[in-house]
Formats: structure tokens, C-alpha cells, sequence
């Protein structure tokens, strides 16, 4: 099998075609992928047996595989490598299988995160009040970019964060004048989700309790979140306020 890896705009409808497509030959070897949002900008590239999507995001690529045919897929991962590419893997079970895979192909693990959720979120006083503004955008991308990892934590872009901004879904701490804690949260349904937690400065309690307070006064019943399997502080405090793993874990890979 010889292929020139040529990725193609596409859209998720299309992507949803081609994977139905795909699965009609026979059952998926190989698959992380389970959707992307409507304004996501994806590229696809499909061979015999195998699917490959990537969705541009900082410098790099985030890629999704589908395969039926775990030599082919070997042979195009091993392919890659022009520019920077990192593959998630969520599993409730083993992946020694991907691991193999992925490390035969190129790519290095970087980390892996475990989901947790608060069935019953506490309310507790907070002193923090306040909503960041546009003003604080660059300061919020700052405290970000310089204090997590573009490739496992799933950071916004600024863009995004100008759309959360809007939306009232960040909150923001403040010390001498300038941001020293942010707390970046979404709401769907009666899910709550935090996205990013971070303070420099001595209300790094308060930003949660905030955020917990604000799910509870819009009727969210769960939250959810990631934490580094590493990151033993914060997964003390939230055990301490009733998170629990669900059993999820997340895997990223990186090819340079």
C-alpha cells in the first residue's frame, strides 16, 4: 500500500458521511473520533480502510483516525510528521493496543487526565464577584498559555475567549490591580463543566465556590471535569467536595 497524504476541507456532515461509508466495510479496529462542533475548521483524508481528520488548533493538529485495517492506519500514522500532531485517546478501559500503535508510528505519551463529576455540587460563600470583561482578554490568554499545556488542556483560543467573555462564562480574580485567577466554566442543559481553574493569587477557593454558586443558581444538577492524574492538590480539593472519577481517562500522544 503506497499513499500521498493530500488532506481536504470537509465539513462534519461530510466527515459523517464518509465514516458511515467506512463502517459499512466492517467493524472499526481504531476510532477517536466522536464529533467536532460546526465552525470547527477539519481537513480529511481517507484511504481504503482508514479515515484520517485533523482540526487545526494553535501551531499544531489535533488528529482523529477511523480504521478497520490496523496496517494501513500503521502506515499513514508512520507517514505524518511534515508538522506537529497530537492524538487524544478517552478510554474507560486499556489502550495497550493504541499505546503500541501510537509509539511504533512516531508519536511520544504526554499525559493522561481522569474525568470527575459532583452529583451534589455544595454551596459555600464566595468572595469573588466578578465577570471578566473584554478589557482582560490578553491578560486572561496570558495566565493560560503560560501556565497550561496547548496540547492535553484543551485551551481557547482568544477568539473563544472573547466569545465566553460575552457570554459571561469566565470569572476572574484580581490582585494589585491585574488578573491573577480565572475560572472558565460552560453550562449545557443541566450539566455544568469546568473548563480551566487557575489563581495566583489567595481567592483560588473563592473562583470555584463562585462557579459551583452560579451552577446551582442556574439549576445544574452535575459537573464535570478534568484533572491530571499527576495533579494530586487539586484532585484532594475536589474529592473533599464530593467529585469522584468517573472512570474516563484521556490519553495524549504527540508526533513532533
Amino acid at each position: 500500500m503506497k499513499y500521498d497524504i493530500i488532506f481536504q476541507n470537509t465539513t462534519p456532515k461530510e466527515i459523517q458521511v464518509a465514516s458511515s461509508e467506512l463502517m459499512k466495510k466492517g467493524r472499526l479496529a481504531f476510532n477517536n473520533y466522536y464529533g467536532v462542533n460546526e465552525n470547527d475548521n477539519c481537513e480529511i483524508f481517507s484511504a481504503d480502510n482508514t479515515l484520517l481528520i485533523r482540526k487545526k488548533e494553535f501551531h499544531y493538529f489535533r488528529l482523529y483516525v477511523m480504521a478497520i485495517d490496523e496496517t494501513e492506519l500503521s502506515l499513514l500514522l508512520k507517514k505524518l510528521g511534515e508538522v506537529e500532531y497530537v492524538i487524544n485517546i478517552p478510554s474507560k478501559t486499556s489502550i495497550d493496543n493504541w499505546d503500541l500503535l501510537l509509539r511504533n508510528s512516531g508519536f511520544d505519551f504526554l499525559d493522561v487526565y481522569s474525568r470527575f463529576y459532583n452529583k451534589a455540587i455544595p454551596y459555600y460563600p464566595s468572595s469573588i464577584d466578578t465577570f471578566a470583561t473584554e478589557d482582560e482578554i490578553e491578560d486572561i490568554a496570558s495566565l493560560l498559555y503560560n501556565n497550561f499545556s496547548v496540547y492535553t488542556d484543551h485551551l481557547p483560543t482568544k477568539e473563544e475567549i472573547m466569545g465566553m467573555v460575552a457570554e459571561r462564562q469566565i470569572i476572574t480574580d484580581h490582585k494589585d490591580g491585574k488578573v491573577c485567577g480565572v475560572m472558565i466554566y460552560t453550562i449545557t442543559g443541566n450539566k455544568g463543566y469546568f473548563n480551566a481553574w487557575i489563581d495566583k493569587g489567595e481567592n483560588a477557593l473563592s473562583l470555584l465556590f463562585k462557579a459551583k454558586n452560579i451552577l446551582i443558581e442556574n439549576g445544574v444538577k452535575y459537573c464535570y471535569y478534568w484533572i491530571k492524574d499527576t495533579n494530586k492538590p487539586v484532585i484532594k480539593i475536589h474529592t473533599l467536595l464530593g467529585g469522584k472519577p468517573d472512570g474516563l481517562k484521556d490519553y495524549t500522544y504527540i508526533k513532533r
